[in-house]
This record gives C-alpha cells, structure tokens and sequence, in this order.
C-alpha cells in the first residue's frame, strides 16, 4: 500500500530578504547564488500526522515514509549534489506574503523569525530533547533551527531533481514522541551553502499551486497476502507471459475520495488449449505470479501518482483470485486515474498491461 497525505503547510525562506514571508507562493525554491554576496534559500514544510492511516500506525516497524516534492523549474544546478531534510524544532506561521509582492509581507516566518516580523520570535534557541541531543543552528541570525539527532537526504547524479527522500527516521521520531512534529526544513549541504560556488537553483511546486503536484508524504507498507489456496497458476510451461489478457473484474468508473475497495484483477490465457469440458476455458480462475504488481497515473498529466514498488504495491491473491485493495483518499479528488500492472514471469520476463483501466476520483 503507498498511501499519499499532502502538506498542511509550506513556504520558502530567503537569505537576501531576512523578514519576507512567502506564505502563499506557488512554488518552493531552493537557490544559492553568489552574484552579490552568498546567498541562500530554505524551504520549510509540515505534515498533519493525525492523517496517517491507523492501519499503517499498528504495523510502524514495517512502514516507509518518503517526502515527494515534484520539479516546476531547474536552472544552472550542478551534476551531483545533495539535499537534506531535518525536523524543525518549534512552531512558525505560514503567513500570507510572496516574494514577488511590492512592499514585502512581513507576517508569517521568514529568515529572521518563525511568526512575523510585529512578533518578532527568533529562530535561535536553547532548550536540548530530554536525550540531550543538542539543537543545530546556523547562527543567530536566522535560517531556521532543527534537531541534529535526525537527518534524511538524497544524493542526486545526473538525474531529475524530483525529491522522493526516505524519512523514515524522522517521521517515527514524530509518532514515537521523541519530537514534535513541527515539519521539515530542506536545505543543501552545510559545505555547499556556505562555498563561494553558485549552486543555481530548484523550483518545487507548492500546496498554493492548484496542481496535482502538491508536496506529498507516501505512507509504505506490505499489505499483500498471497494464498491461492487450490487455484491453478497461470502461468505455466505452455502459457507464457506475453500469452495472457488481464481484466479488472468490479473495477468502478468513479469512487468517492473516502472509498477503501477491493478490485480483482483477473488474468487468462488469450488462446487457452481446447479441451473436452463443458464450461469455457476462458471462465476458469488462475493466479498471477506473486511478482505481480500496479501503478497508477493521472490520466491528465501522465504524472505517475503511485510508483511500481517491489515491497508496496504487491496484487494480493485469495481462494478466488488476484486483488488489490485500494484506498481512494489519498489521490486528489475531481480528476481521471488508471491502473498499470506490471507481471514478472518466474525466468525474470516481464510484460506491462496499460488497457485504460480508468476511474474518477469524486468529492
């Protein structure tokens, strides 16, 4: 199961504006430039952790977290480079502000301060987690402050500069009460922040984008159970991978955002084997390989919204077949989607079915 929550909250933070709130901007930047003096940006994130599944809560030592942030804009970034994420200590407001506002809006956090300019409530502070571990601050100036005891981040080598960063640790510091959860500061290394290298910039979308790319936490955990029981595989030595049709059986054209569903997929020969029966051969229930798998897209966007994964996206199988259950609220509601299913034969073959298994997602 890879479950989506999207963010409460974001915004960015700016070097060069210490007391501009950007609240409300459509995109999220992380820049470093060196044209005027270095000069760097930070992004700031939060999740409500009240929306994670109780399912996915009951089996903590198996779930997976990943932050997911989608790419608007890349300009003049390096080859290979990393990002970091650390968890903010104490609360900031969201504000109001953008940065291309004329004056500036100094209400909500910002470089200088976690509430606002009036309020004036420093980045800086001293309080320790009852471990001991100690706070990591930049400096008193601002920037953000978070705890050095965890860390997540993700190593980039000429590729997409999409973020998909396991914060597994972090996150289970939250649910555990080791910290709070006041979200996730996103930053680049402290030895890239603080060169004389300009390191260009990324642009994310934001939750103020109106796209489907809003930040996003994915909750991962093995909810597949394969037991055929007396059913016959369908793969076999006569009926080979690239031989089969696969069909959603009660596979609905829409679903309310609350749904929880089971959808059985059902395989079948194309040309099965003449017999002498009196049933037909295309009617009998066989089971796919327990390496089988789904995805799913926004048909608008082509944007894969739930990813192939070896360990969470597993078809289930019963007494009666293939299934997978799915939960409708964690994708936006009021737009298309379609299943992808992916077959790994026994010798390592593999075939993809993309045959419009379509629905809507409803209010």
């Amino acid at each position: 199961m890879i479950y989506n929550i999207f963010a409460s909250k974001d915004l960015t933070i700016y070097e060069d504006e210490i007391y501009m709130n950007s609240g409300m901007d459509s995109v999220l930047e992380l820049t470093k430039t060196v044209d005027d003096g270095v000069s760097n940006t930070r992004i700031l994130i939060k999740f409500d952790m009240d929306d994670i599944p109780a399912e996915a809560l009951a089996t903590t030592e198996s779930v997976t977290y990943f932050l997911s942030m989608i790419s608007s804009e890349v300009r003049e970034i390096p080859l290979s480079y990393d990002i970091f994420a650390h968890p903010i200590s104490g609360s900031w407001e969201m504000g109001i502000g953008k940065s291309d506002y004329v004056p500036i809006v100094k209400e909500g956090a910002s470089w200088a301060f976690r509430d606002g300019y009036n309020a004036q409530t420093p980045w800086f502070v001293t309080a320790s987690m009852d471990s001991g571990s100690e706070q990591y601050f930049v400096s008193e100036s601002g920037g953000g402050v978070w705890w050095s005891s965890s860390v997540a981040s993700q190593s980039y080598e000429y590729e997409s500069a999409d973020i998909r960063m396991d914060v597994t640790n972090i996150v289970n510091d939250w649910n555990n009460s080791v910290i709070e959860n006041e979200g996730f500061i996103i930053k680049r290394a402290d030895s890239d922040e603080s060169s004389s290298a300009d390191m260009g910039s990324i642009k994310f979308y934001s939750v103020d984008s109106h796209t489907i790319f809003p930040p996003r936490m994915e909750i991962c955990w093995d909810d597949s159970i394969f037991a055929p029981s007396t059913l016959q595989p369908l793969l076999s030595g006569s009926t080979y991978i690239d031989e089969i049709v696969l069909n959603t059986k009660n596979l609905r054209p829409k679903y309310k955002q609350d749904t929880k569903t089971k959808i059985r997929v059902v395989g079948r020969e194309r040309f099965p084997s003449r017999t002498y029966s009196t049933t037909s051969a295309y009617l009998a229930t066989k089971y796919l390989p327990s390496s089988s798998y789904y995805s799913v897209k926004d048909m608008a966007s082509e944007e894969v919204v739930i990813p192939f994964d070896d360990d969470f996206t597993k078809i289930s199988c019963d007494s009666r077949g293939n299934y997978i259950n799915f939960w409708c609220n964690g994708l936006q509601p009021e737009r298309f989607y379609r299943f992808i299913f992916k077959v790994i034969d026994a010798d390592g073959s593999e075939e993809l079915f993309d045959n419009d298994y379509f629905f809507k997602i409803v209010r």
